[in-house]
């Protein structure tokens, strides 16, 4: 496993706060969720056919989200360091993924599974009203 350092816990905690301000204790509480992955350039974070389970933030490098449309891959978003990608549509329905993700640098990622998120939010209502606000900016 990766080690998560102090500086990619800097940029998770500036995202969350971007989107209101977290007590030190619930930002405490989120970081025993996260998880760190790498991933080298050119490699596949998240395939065709795969089932989103995770959101994501880059820490470094820029990740490339993209779908085929009559086998011309077109490009749906590019996400920098900083800012938080997953499949939507997969994440929330379960179904699986139309979209490639691929690291078009080198990339580290700091990443949560859905079920984390979800208990977060039932059990810190702090928690539940910073994921609104985060996905009402997305």
């Amino acid at each position: 496993m990766n080690k998560i350092s102090r500086s990619d816990y800097k940029v998770l905690h500036q995202f969350l706060e971007s989107a209101e301000p977290l007590s030190e204790d619930l930002f405490e509480e989120i970081r025993d969720y996260i998880s760190k992955k790498t991933y080298k350039k050119g490699e596949a974070i998240l395939r065709a056919g795969d089932i989103e389970v995770n959101s994501n933030i880059v820490v470094k490098g820029v990740v490339l989200q993209y779908v085929f449309d009559e086998d011309i891959p077109i490009t749906i978003n590019i996400t920098p360091k900083g800012l938080s990608f997953n499949s939507l549509k997969s994440y929330i329905d379960g179904s699986p993924s139309v979209e490639i993700h691929e690291a078009i640098t080198d990339v580290e990622i700091l990443t949560i599974k859905k079920n984390d998120l979800e208990m977060l939010a039932k059990k810190y209502h702090e928690f539940s009203y910073i994921m609104y606000k985060v996905y009402e900016k997305i």
